[in-house]
């Protein structure tokens, strides 16, 4: 799944997109959303001048999109894609800082459902070494009664 296709199941546009590809989905399961962060990415600008990290609500951000692209693609009407908001963040831990110039995969599984609440389980890892993991909460909604 390339970037053109990511924004086609998602709502958000650049600079906001924080998933370039998604690999390895298991539709309505599990999936890695993967990120190569540039110097000149947006919210690195001001965030710790002259040591540019990635602010962790970024972290938590790719988890959710990478979420409702892998819960999209097993959606029926392709053509009108969910719509998934961050209900709740849990247990989130930072392990190590993410950097410009990185590559960063932001793998989430699927853990259960209740109503319109989807629990995943998230972990970031640069090179096989763990960033960030926890879990995030999303309420979907079709977009026909947002």
């Amino acid at each position: 799944m390339d970037v053109l296709n990511v924004t086609s199941y998602l709502p958000h546009r650049p600079p906001i997109v924080l998933i370039d590809k998604v690999v390895d989905i298991i539709p309505g399961q599990s999936g890695s959303g993967v990120k190569h962060f540039k110097d000149n990415d947006s919210f690195f600008q001001g965030h710790f001048p002259g040591f540019a990290i990635l602010p962790g609500i970024y972290v938590i951000e790719a988890f959710a999109q990478t979420s409702m692209i892998v819960m999209a693609v097993d959606s029926p009407a392709l053509n009108d894609p969910p719509i998934g908001f961050l209900a709740k963040v849990e247990r989130m831990s930072f392990y190590r800082k993410i950097e410009p110039g990185q590559e960063i995969t932001f793998t989430i599984r699927f853990i259960k459902k209740i109503g319109t609440f989807i629990l995943f389980n998230c972990i970031a890892e640069y090179e096989h070494e763990r960033c960030a993991q926890g879990e995030i909460i999303l309420t979907v909604n079709s977009q026909a009664t947002t």
